[in-house]
């Protein structure tokens, strides 16, 4: 008679695996997507999940926000720069918030990447270069 495999504990590394959402083909509405819903399974998980799973989905939704934030400093970047120009020759400087989006997407990728690695390994992932937002209060 075979065991059955024992159960494991939640880690959080779903909240990790949220920001692969950037991956829906929508420009911009992508990474806004992924970013929102990592913000929005924290609360779940810090009132049900372990310790370790807390901890990295406060840490995933910390990224999240960072990445909403910057998300919305390109857009605002390209808007002003837009209404503000009177004439512009090529792709610069409302390209640089393009620019900006681009070098966003490819970060927010890495850091989603090491982040459902590591907490798959049952670990704190402690590398996103996020802001505290949802600060740690235990």
């Amino acid at each position: 008679m075979t065991q059955p495999a024992p159960a494991r504990t939640g880690t959080g590394q779903s909240v990790w695996a949220l920001g692969f959402l950037c991956f829906i083909p929508l420009p911009f509405v992508n990474i806004l997507a992924a970013a929102i819903v990592m913000m929005a399974v924290y609360p779940k998980h810090k009132k049900k999940g372990t310790a370790l799973a807390r901890e990295n989905a406060r840490r995933a939704a910390n990224w999240g926000a960072t990445v909403l934030l910057v998300l919305v400093l390109c857009a605002t970047y390209m808007l002003v720069m837009g209404l503000t120009l009177e004439s512009t020759e090529g792709f610069f400087p409302i390209g640089w918030g393009i620019v900006g989006y681009v070098v966003l997407g490819l970060v927010h990728f890495v850091v989603t990447l090491a982040g459902v690695l590591v907490a798959g390994k049952g670990k704190v992932f402690r590398g996103a270069p996020a802001l505290p937002f949802f600060p740690d209060r235990t």
